[in-house]
């Protein structure tokens, strides 16, 4: 579960259940919803691949992704439904990760 800005308006937030699944080459793919329960509606998709991939992606193509760096170290990007030595291991995979989301 993730609070994001957006950034034309910072102090709108909206709250994004993303269930993710890897694909290839580092790879993730996420369908944002916006609750996890029945009838909850997507709202948007977000790829994520390793600094490694991001480093070689062209200048103006890195304007589109974002660091996941604050999301992490603020406390903004939970996993509620693992444990919490589970939820720890996720965020240390995915502090060095950037990510691209279509709302």
């Amino acid at each position: 579960m993730n609070i994001n800005n957006i950034l034309q308006n910072m102090s709108h937030q909206m709250m994004a259940h993303h269930f993710c699944a890897s694909l290839d080459s580092g790879l993730t793919q996420c369908s944002l919803y916006d609750g996890n329960s029945t009838g909850a509606r997507l709202i948007g998709i977000e790829y994520i691949i390793p600094s490694s991939q991001f480093k070689s992606l062209p200048e103006e193509e890195k304007r589109l992704w974002h660091s996941h760096v604050f999301e992490v170290k603020s406390g903004m990007l939970t996993a509620p439904s693992l444990a919490i030595d589970d939820e720890k291991d996720v965020m240390k995979n995915l502090i060095d990760t950037y990510g691209k989301t279509f709302h």
